[in-house]
């Protein structure tokens, strides 16, 4: 009997590309599926090969990679029922840790073989979709300085990959002693769980959208929910100090509590965000748009993944 087909989209350029080919890994997805290893150019090219996957009848497509890869493969997956596994290759593999995944890539192909799909949800924004958290203004310049990092050749990029996922806590740190005097004008409306809508002018510093808690390698947002009722959180970070800033920062990298008032938590269905200067949404650690009006919108339980 054939074995049913399944693609490996692998991102030649993430930190441990080269693991994804390990012989372990395609012998242990070979034993259940007709393994074809696919490996495109771009992100764009990383969501076309996962929407001709599932149109050409895959069983399981496996994102290579890590969460900027997961997200391109979900964006080609999301609506059409066919499962997404995970071998986690990139720096921070935040939706790994969120299901529970293991980040050795032969133990996350045994997973992919015998584990069971479950349906989670994405957001959704201005037609991308993001699978655990996104920003703005803040959170958004600590990422694209990590991305800025990782596109640097020679001394570099070695020394951000030896760095490994701590990156981002050192990224995450410079952007607050750099940018953590900047505040934004943000005109919010969003719609609650219950279906009521609310609207409010505030500054802030910037914003999380959170529909899984894990960010940067292992931080652990607080008050994040299910990640399949429908519901994302809008995590906004009203003006304060700079020293304030970076104290809930240090608390949260130690997984200490962070003070009242740092955050404040706003589950949404829906969120339209407006603000007084161009900026950049981030979503899975990649620049999704930019300007000054975003829309986002849960889209509940639309992409399947193998846990």
């Amino acid at each position: 009997m054939a074995l049913p087909p399944a693609v490996v989209v692998r991102n030649p350029r993430a930190r441990r590309a080269a693991d994804a080919l390990h012989p372990d890994v395609l012998r242990t997805l070979g034993a259940r599926y007709d393994v074809t290893v696919v490996t495109p150019d771009d992100a764009a090219g990383v969501t076309c090969a996962a929407a001709s996957a599932a149109r050409d009848g895959a069983s399981l497509v496996v994102a290579a990679g890590g969460d900027g890869t997961a997200r391109a493969v979900a964006q080609g997956l999301v609506g059409t029922g066919v499962p997404l596994a995970l071998l986690p290759a990139g720096t921070a593999n935040d939706l790994a840790r969120a299901l529970g995944l293991p980040r050795n890539v032969v133990a996350a192909a045994a997973r992919a073989t015998t584990g069971d799909a479950r349906a989670i949800d994405v957001v959704e924004a201005g037609g991308a979709v993001f699978c655990t958290v996104g920003g703005l203004g803040i959170v958004a310049h600590s990422a694209f300085m990590v991305n800025a990092l990782k596109a640097r050749g020679g001394t570099v990029r070695a020394a951000a990959s030896a760095a490994g996922s701590a990156i981002y806590k050192l990224t995450a740190s410079a952007a607050l002693l750099r940018h953590g005097g900047d505040t934004r004008t943000l005109q919010a409306s969003w719609l609650t769980p219950q279906g009521v809508r609310h609207d409010e002018t505030l500054r802030i510093h910037g914003a999380f959208v959170a529909t899984q808690r894990y960010l940067g390698g292992g931080l652990s947002l607080p008050h994040v929910g299910a990640d399949d009722d429908g519901v994302f959180e809008l995590l906004l970070v009203p003006a304060t100090s700079r020293p304030r800033l970076l104290d809930a920062f240090t608390r949260l990298s130690l997984g200490l509590p962070i003070p009242d008032g740092v955050l404040r938590v706003i589950p949404a269905t829906e969120a339209h965000l407006a603000l007084g200067d161009e900026d950049a949404l981030l979503g899975d650690g990649e620049c999704l748009a930019s300007g000054r009006l975003f829309t986002l919108r849960a889209r509940q339980r639309a992409l399947r993944v193998i846990v």
